[in-house]
């Protein structure tokens, strides 16, 4: 009788105590479960927000790549326009007959290298050609031909195709991966100093354009004077003293054309993690040049 009495009661303690274990395992699975859960909610949430950020920043840098390249197609026109004019120019001096061939004018301040008109001539054809192997007149190419000047289209037409790349580190913010929020932040950051670049850039062709129209304007004009001259003569020595400076003015204008044209505005890095630069210092020259000459042939 004893014996039953005893074990009833360890029955009826390992019953109760049975209950009490699995409750509390049961009620740490819950906690456990309900923590992963809030984990896993936060990670996603975080996740998606470093996803929005990424796509912010690449339409941000998309949308200013496209202003870009639509300023740049600009002054890539006015430098085509004067380009293409080269061949007339050539040929239209080759109609002087005795004309000597023209050295630097020593009275002005404008330096520049000899150029002929049949090295002038030249490279409106090699351009012709690059663009054409580049797929056509477009705005990658026009874009390319003011980025990179005339003298790297023709050595690379590829550069003035489809897909003009301007920044190297711009091009490859759509090959990172983005796995957290704080590669995020860091693209967000690449992109506010390649727009930052983009908007230089941007301001430097609009300054340039200027002055390549400006000087292409003064050389058409004295293009068109020197056909009137020669609709009623084309001997050399038979030129006014006006006409012959007409025609030096013009020559040195086209000259001070072909470098401009020549002169690129993005100067390229070669590796992904270092930013481009525009080419200040040679633009300035050349727009301080312009002014000069513009201001001689007056």
């Amino acid at each position: 009788m004893i014996i039953v009495t005893i074990i009833k009661k360890v029955l009826s303690w390992l019953k109760d105590h049975t209950i009490g274990v699995i409750l509390t395992a049961l009620g740490i699975g819950v906690a456990a479960g309900t923590k992963g859960a809030v984990d896993a909610h936060k990670a996603k949430k975080i996740n998606r927000q470093a996803l929005d950020i990424q796509q912010a920043a690449l339409e941000r840098h998309e949308n200013a790549y496209q202003e870009t390249q639509a300023v740049l197609a600009d002054l890539g026109e006015a430098e085509k326009t004067a380009i293409d004019s080269f061949v007339h120019f050539a040929d239209t001096m080759e109609r002087i007959q005795g004309r000597p061939k023209m050295k630097s004018n020593i009275f002005s301040a404008v330096k520049l290298p000899n150029y002929e008109p049949e090295e002038i001539k030249k490279l409106s054809t090699d351009v012709q050609m690059a663009i054409v192997g580049a797929g056509g007149v477009g705005v990658g190419a026009l874009a390319g031909l003011a980025a990179f000047g005339a003298g790297a289209i023709i050595a690379a037409p590829a550069m003035a195709g489809a897909g003009l790349v301007l920044c190297i580190k711009g091009f490859g913010l759509k090959r990172k991966a983005i796995e957290n929020k704080k590669q995020a932040k860091q693209m967000e950051k690449s992109v506010d100093e390649i727009v930052a670049f983009y908007a230089e850039l941007q301001k430097a062709a609009e300054s340039y354009r200027g002055s390549v129209t400006a000087v292409y304007r003064r050389y058409a004009e004295g293009l068109r004077c020197v056909d009137d001259t020669l609709s009623t003569k084309n001997v050399w020595k038979q030129f006014s003293r006006e006409e012959k400076k007409n025609v030096e003015n013009t020559v040195m204008l086209a000259r001070l054309l072909y470098e401009m044209t020549q002169t690129k505005i993005v100067v390229r890095q070669e590796k992904e993690d270092k930013l481009e630069t525009v080419n200040t210092a040679e633009l300035a020259k050349l727009q301080k040049q312009a002014a000069k000459l513009l201001g001689e042939t007056a």
